[in-house]
């Protein structure tokens, strides 16, 4: 009997330093097709809790994995790399760049739009093209509104 109790606590003992001595691991599933970048992955600290991972060999899967390890939580975000897109207000339904919904008509829907990407820094406001995103967007943008289309 002592026996049979000695060898289950060497299992149970075994069993809670396995599981306790696991260490960070981020499975990248797949590689698809196409892709353009870097062969090598890269690691870099970014920020006092951000870690960029990057690198391409085809490319990433869309979405997140996430692994928490002890007081730590890991987060990996795949996708497409970003080439390059069309901002809003300048497609085939547009009647000014400042229809951003590109409805063919300048409301407040636009002016909600554009606030959104104001907030957002997002270059595709920036109006005066000075690689910057200020009051004088919002000044080159609001004469635009008043214009109409």
């Amino acid at each position: 009997m002592n026996r049979l109790i000695f060898i289950a606590a060497c299992v149970l003992a075994w069993c809670g330093t396995a599981a306790w001595g696991q260490g960070l691991h981020m499975a990248w599933s797949t590689l698809d097709a196409g892709g353009v970048g870097r062969n090598n992955p890269s690691f870099a600290v970014v920020g006092p809790n951000t870690i960029r991972l990057s690198g391409t060999i085809g490319q990433f899967d869309t979405g997140v994995s996430t692994a928490i390890v002890g007081p730590n939580q890991y987060v990996l975000s795949a996708g497409y790399w970003v080439v390059g897109r069309v901002c809003p207000g300048q497609g085939p339904g547009a009647c000014s760049p400042a229809d951003l919904d590109e409805n063919g008509a300048i409301d407040f829907n636009d002016f909600l739009a554009f606030m959104n990407l104001f907030n957002a820094s997002d270059l595709c406001v920036d109006y005066d093209a000075s690689g910057a995103i200020d009051f004088n967007d919002f000044l080159a943008f609001m004469n635009l509104f008043n214009a109409g289309c």
